[in-house]
């Protein structure tokens, strides 16, 4: 008497769904606009910060306010600007491969960033008409913005609402359905095949 042995077979490795490449395609993008931000801002920050604070000289602002306007340790705060876009990269090599752990922490970090870059616009429109103690800030802010060249100023209106798109849509993106189909625990465990199944 002949028993049916039940086969085992692995399935080959899942499609990658559109949304997902997608989405590791938008954390390439961000890391590429990090660079350039950060690289933008090595060159012409100095200029930016120098005007800034001849602008609040010229409307007498006490010394302590106008040293407050500080570029700081250049190569810090390059390296520090780039910290954000690094981490996106990492972690878009390891959403590429299906990594459910990946996906959660590209959702954290990218809500966390998407809230970072909307308090930052907001920051600047209020900075925009505030005064105090006869300072005009809207000023010191327009001093700055006049110091660099225009396109430098398009390059980083159009980056930050490229980047809170970007990571909106990869919030988006990696919670679609065909998504989390990629991204199961379960996608290459070896299946039971039944002989009676096979043909």
């Amino acid at each position: 008497m002949t028993h049916a042995v039940p086969q085992f077979e692995t399935p080959g490795p899942k499609k990658r769904p559109g949304s997902v490449t997608f989405a590791a395609g938008l954390q390439f993008l961000v890391f590429a606009l990090g660079v350039a931000t950060a690289v933008f801002s090595l060159v012409y920050g100095p200029d930016m910060t120098e005007a800034m604070r001849a602008s609040l000289e010229s409307q007498g602002a006490a010394p302590d306010v106008v040293e407050s306007v500080s570029g700081g340790d250049d190569a810090l705060t390059v390296t520090l600007s780039l910290l954000p876009s690094v981490v996106m990269l990492v972690l878009a090599f390891f959403v590429l491969r299906g990594a459910n752990g990946a996906r959660i922490t590209t959702w954290v970090f990218s809500g966390l960033m998407l809230l970072c870059s909307l308090a930052g616009i907001g920051i600047l429109g209020l900075l925009g008409g505030f005064q105090a103690e006869g300072i005009d800030f809207g000023a010191v802010t327009e001093a700055g913005v006049d110091a660099v060249p225009g396109w430098y100023n398009l390059f980083t209106t159009v980056g930050g609402i490229v980047m809170v798109l970007a990571y909106l849509l990869i919030i988006i993106l990696l919670a679609l359905p065909a998504s989390n189909e990629y991204f199961r625990k379960d996608r290459g465990n070896p299946q039971v095949v039944l002989p009676g199944d096979q043909g």
